[in-house]
């Protein structure tokens, strides 16, 4: 018995070998530039984007790392009116494939890590099919990036769970969950604020989209100049995305000097009640009232 043991034991070891020989052999011998041309070519092809990767590593069993991406592409393959490129530039992004999912669901699930000069987005994006088209889940986790632009700044952070099929993310389903710390403001839609720089120490809401339709929930805001709560919010998902039609009723009490503002400018108010501020229109070019009197930005 002991020697059908022994037996037993090496030949599971010669097994195990043959097994590690045959994977390191796949691995030194798969063509992996090749296929990484082939997506290129493909992806090319199907959005007309060039996209260029500096470095390529990739890992056993199923691990790659790309650093240095850039990605140009036509400003209308995301839904924007304007003729040109659009350039975007990645430090790297790490993706490893799981093979139990694979091997017993038929769904490719994708761990991820992109990485930009703006911070990391860490999330999972997994592919079926059902009925002969190819549905996408897409869930990002505890998202960080470091905003720092002329007219707005701030440290962002969000989760997001997100449903669509094919290309068609606007007919989709997903919720928006984000936090922004020490926001600062100084525009908007492109447009000087007229009481100059507006900031936060904290703002957070979610939104939840389906079938083109997104609701704005929970939305809050802290600062020294006013609080803010949202009332009720709908934006109508168009494309190009500027064309979205967003209607949003907020209830903002003011403070310190916007309060002293707010009572010389609007007629009646007594510095103790919350203002009502309505953004009613397209993105592109909102309608702002304050209080029932339209408010102009100089659009």
């Amino acid at each position: 018995m002991k020697i059908q043991k022994d037996k037993l034991m090496l030949l599971f070891f010669y097994l195990l070998f043959g097994l590690l020989s045959l994977a390191f052999f796949l691995v030194l011998t798969f063509p992996f530039d090749l296929m990484e041309k082939q997506v290129l070519r493909q992806l090319a092809a199907k959005t007309e984007c060039v996209v260029t990767i500096k470095e390529s590593h990739y890992r056993f069993p199923a691990k790659a790392t790309w650093q240095g991406i850039q990605s140009i592409c036509p400003k209308r393959v995301f839904g924007l009116q304007e003729t040109g490129l659009l350039t975007l530039q990645f430090k790297s992004l790490t993706a490893g494939l799981a093979l139990i999912p694979l091997l017993l669901k038929q769904e490719a699930q994708i761990r991820f890590e992109l990485e930009s000069k703006l911070g990391n987005v860490p999330g999972t994006l997994t592919l079926l099919e059902k009925d002969e088209q190819l549905t996408f889940f897409l869930k990002t986790n505890e998202a960080k990036l470091k905003i720092e632009e002329a007219g707005l700044s701030g440290g962002l952070s969000f989760e997001s769970e997100s449903e669509w099929t094919d290309q068609d993310i606007l007919k989709g389903t997903g919720k928006v969950s984000f936090s922004i710390e020490n926001g600062r403001f100084k525009e908007f839609n492109g447009t000087a604020l007229p009481i100059g720089e507006v900031t936060f120490s904290s703002i957070t809401g979610q939104f939840f989209w389906t079938e083109g339709r997104a609701v704005i929930e929970a939305f809050s805001a802290q600062g020294d100049m006013a609080d803010i709560e949202s009332e009720n919010g709908i934006l109508l998902l168009r494309m190009p995305p500027e064309n979205s039609l967003l209607t949003l009723s907020l209830s903002a009490m003011p403070k310190g000097a916007l309060k002293e503002m707010a009572g010389l400018f609007i007629q009646g108010y007594n510095g103790r009640d919350a203002l009502k501020l309505r953004v009613n229109g397209p993105v592109r070019a909102p309608k702002l009232s304050l209080n029932g009197k339209t408010v102009t930005l100089g659009f």
